[in-house]
């Protein structure tokens, strides 16, 4: 299967989406819902783009419907990116690291490197404005962005959230590297399978 190549990546919009339920027939080894790889290559390159993770360069906070980030990006309006959780998620009742304070939010202008969300963060995400020293150690606290959308996307299909049943790429080589993928600037979404 071949969606663009290293030196040619497809450059259109493509959504492939796939169905299935975890209690219809299936391949063994591979499921269903599922691209399955053997004696055989998978390719999938979307548009390069740059970068596609960055760090924020001041605090996010809870309220703000804009955030800037640390270094220029070639993101666009419409496109969806990840601001990540900076807490321990220790709140209340909570255990430690079940927290996750990570939102997604659309972009709805760009203007130099501050990015305008089209929600205001629920969460507050934090950045030091210069490294925090930890004896003989230099940290650099900066919550990260990263950019979700691409222009080949691989997703499930609208029951894979309810049933935990999402799409999935299964490779198998019986050891002679017989299989061969090479993923890049693709999206995943609705993926992975429960149970």
């Amino acid at each position: 299967m071949e969606i663009g190549t290293e030196a040619e990546p497809y450059t259109s919009k493509m959504t492939l989406t796939l169905h299935g339920s975890k209690y219809e027939p299936y391949i063994p080894k591979y499921g269903n819902k599922c691209i399955g790889v053997r004696f055989s290559t998978l390719d999938i390159h979307g548009v390069p783009r740059t970068p596609t993770w960055t760090t924020l360069e001041s605090t996010g906070e809870v309220g703000a419907t804009t955030i800037t980030l640390s270094e220029d990006v070639d993101w666009q309006i419409g496109e969806e990116i990840v601001i990540a959780s900076t807490d321990l998620g220790i709140e209340d009742n909570e255990i430690p690291g079940e927290g996750d304070n990570s939102e997604k939010r659309t972009i709805t202008n760009i203007v130099g490197r501050t990015i305008t969300l089209d929600s205001a963060l629920l969460y507050e995400h934090y950045a030091n404005s210069s490294p925090e020293v930890y004896g003989e150690c230099s940290i650099n606290l900066k919550a990260e962005v990263g950019l979700l959308t691409r222009n080949v996307k691989i997703q499930g299909d609208e029951t894979s959230l309810a049933e935990q049943y999402g799409a999935t790429v299964m490779m198998h080589s019986p050891g002679d590297e017989t299989a061969v993928g090479r993923i890049e600037y693709a999206e995943f979404t609705l993926v992975g399978q429960a149970f």
